[in-house]
């Protein structure tokens, strides 16, 4: 892509160290020293043209990867016995410690977030009932006047519906904000994620619309005289 703009780059020839080498195949881009770094422009050559003194061996297998490690070794020195064989690690042995640092930081962004939305369902619900239960009166004012238990309780379910809505939609609008600064912390994810943006969303409004039924229906439920008392 930076090289050949495009073309097939096989057979094609590229300099390095003063050496010139001829391509023989294309690997997709790999961040082999850390998910948080640029991807840079990396060359696989063979060992036997181009010899060095630290070698890693990747093994795949079906079988539990732990089980195979005395075979590996006995494998090496069959060649040379004189081979030191180290760091034998799995592949998720090898992710986890490579992303270790951005694990820590998403755990505790996300303790942060649980606490600061756990706050603000209590918020929310409290603050809602409240203020239906403030209507106490009016509901009582409606039923004397003949209107139905459930029309009134789907009329103060609506009106709270809208402010939610509102509350809501606003939010969104500061969330995607927000993700803009927390977009370098994350890899193979969008920042602005509809399915977590809608999934939020719709629970905080289920939340505002429970804390709003609840106090509507047992207000509701009161005869119209009882209610009226309230204001």
């Amino acid at each position: 892509q930076r090289l050949w703009a495009g073309r097939d780059p096989i057979g094609d020839r590229v300099e390095r160290d003063d050496v010139w080498w001829t391509v023989v195949g294309v690997v997709e881009d790999v961040r082999d020293r850390g998910l948080g770094d640029d991807v840079e422009s990396t060359i696989y050559l063979p060992f036997s043209q181009w010899p060095t003194r630290a070698q890693v061996v990747v093994l795949r297998t079906t079988v539990l990867p732990s089980t195979l490690a005395d075979e590996a070794r006995q494998a090496v020195w069959t060649l040379d016995d004189a081979l030191p064989v180290t760091e034998m690690r799995t592949f998720d042995d090898v992710v986890a410690a490579s992303t270790a640092a951005e694990r820590y930081r998403a755990w505790l962004v996300g303790s942060f977030g649980v606490l600061a939305t756990l706050l603000a369902v209590i918020g929310i619900a409290g603050v809602t009932a409240h203020a239906v239960l403030r209507r106490t009166g009016e509901i009582g004012l409606r039923m004397a006047l003949g209107a139905p238990r459930a029309e009134v309780v789907r009329l103060v379910i609506a009106r709270t519906a809208r402010y939610a809505v509102l509350g809501i939609a606003i939010g969104m609008v500061g969330a995607a904000l927000v993700t803009r600064a927390l977009g370098r912390y994350l890899y193979g994810v969008e920042p602005i994620d509809v399915t977590t943006f809608v999934a939020a969303a719709l629970s905080m409004l289920a939340v505002v619309l429970a804390a709003a039924f609840i106090p509507a229906r047992r207000a509701a439920a009161i005869a119209p005289l009882e209610a009226l008392r309230h204001e």
